[in-house]
């Protein structure tokens, strides 16, 4: 019998259903925070249901491979070094980064991650906070208009500037935090950056020295919508497919 949370006062009960995933996966808690659970145990996800719900994804990988550490396997550009934050990320914890433009700088900056490959439909995404600065960007390549880019406005929650084929999505996770993610479809081995600025469809003469964000959990995976984080520390990591029989329900393709 597979047992999980699926009651209002968070207790754990039989499910009617048979469960299989060769892994362990996150899925959003009844407290709204970032949770893992182990191989074969089902997830019971309350983001968008306050009652709960089964959550059930196809295989994916997150292909960069430090997710969480954003001083490692990352570029910086007109940025100090990202250094923790003094704020409590997705997951109830103080891991968090600060990205602060440099002093002197006035155009956007950030971190990139050098030469990532991914074909066909892909989803890039972190989560993101306002601290001084008002924008994220997510870009492929580049920030210009010749590049898949995207603008994300963190001080009211809406998608600014998209470029070439790229469709931005924000979801709001609580306390400040929203999941901005690029949807796009290239097949490319180039740079993908996380930048700040206070201008939206512009990171010339955007900023000044001191201007920050915060940011959690980076993710791109080849899909054309994003699936839940999957935290990485060196490595790619997979997330195996959910299955399940019996539960009326079926897997997204």
């Amino acid at each position: 019998t597979i047992l999980a949370y699926n009651d209002e006062n968070y207790n754990y009960k039989p499910l009617p259903f048979k469960f299989e995933r060769d892994s362990s996966a996150t899925v959003i808690n009844k407290d709204g925070l970032i949770e893992t659970v182990g191989s074969g145990q089902p997830r019971i996800d309350y983001k968008d249901d306050s009652k709960g719900a089964l959550l059930l994804e196809p295989s994916r990988s997150n292909l960069f491979q430090r997710s969480e550490d954003f001083t490692q396997g990352w570029t910086e550009a007109r940025i100090e070094t990202p250094y923790i934050a003094d704020v409590v990320s997705p997951n109830g914890t103080l891991n968090a980064y600060t990205l602060e433009m440099s002093s002197g700088e006035t155009s956007g900056g950030g971190i990139y991650n050098v030469g990532t490959s991914i074909s066909g439909d892909n989803s890039f995404s972190v989560f993101a906070k306002k601290g001084n600065a008002d924008y994220l960007v997510l870009g492929d390549t580049g920030l210009d208009s010749s590049r898949n880019a995207v603008y994300f406005n963190l001080s009211n929650g809406t998608i600014g500037t998209e470029y070439q084929n790229a469709v931005g999505e924000m979801k709001y996770f609580g306390n400040g935090w929203y999941r901005c993610t690029m949807k796009y479809s290239l097949t490319s081995n180039a740079n993908k950056f996380i930048y700040l600025t206070n201008k939206n469809g512009e990171t010339t003469n955007s900023v000044v020295g001191g201007d920050f964000i915060y940011i959690y959990g980076a993710q791109l995976e080849e899909g054309s919508y994003p699936t839940s984080y999957i935290p990485t520390q060196g490595s790619i990591v997979t997330r195996n497919q959910d299955v399940c029989n019996n539960g009326g329900v079926g897997v997204p393709i």
